[in-house]
């Protein structure tokens, strides 16, 4: 039986969701972008951040032959996170640098734009 990796470098993309001055509901990330040079991480962590009982869900949404560039296995296509749920990407072992994708958020994000969210390079 596989032991569970130790001394992972995780980084974590932190949602919570915001409801803006016309009353539409978008979510916040925390950073907005990550950048790093595969040495310097392993996983990604996608983190709804919203109180639980809160009811404010956060679709997350990828390209799945994008991000099977980067992660191994690839991520689903689509993912509802419940507030305080989490979800790890872990970045493949053997990967062609620089690499880059993007995921889009439902409710959508509020500032910024989706493109090359997470960026590894060599």
């Amino acid at each position: 039986m596989p032991q569970p990796q130790t001394n992972l470098k995780v980084e974590t993309i932190t949602l919570t969701t915001e409801v803006t001055d016309s009353g539409d509901k978008c979510v916040n990330r925390h950073p907005r972008r990550i950048s790093k040079r595969r040495s310097e991480i392993d996983v990604i962590r996608v983190s709804n951040a919203n109180p639980i009982g809160s009811n404010d869900s956060i679709r997350i949404t990828v390209d799945p032959t994008e991000a099977g560039q980067l992660f191994d296995p690839v991520p689903p296509a689509n993912k509802t996170l419940a507030p305080g749920e989490s979800i790890d990407w872990t970045i493949r072992a053997v990967m062609t640098p620089p690499a880059g994708m993007k995921f889009r958020t439902d409710p959508d994000t509020c500032k910024g734009s989706d493109q090359d969210d997470i960026t590894i390079g060599c």
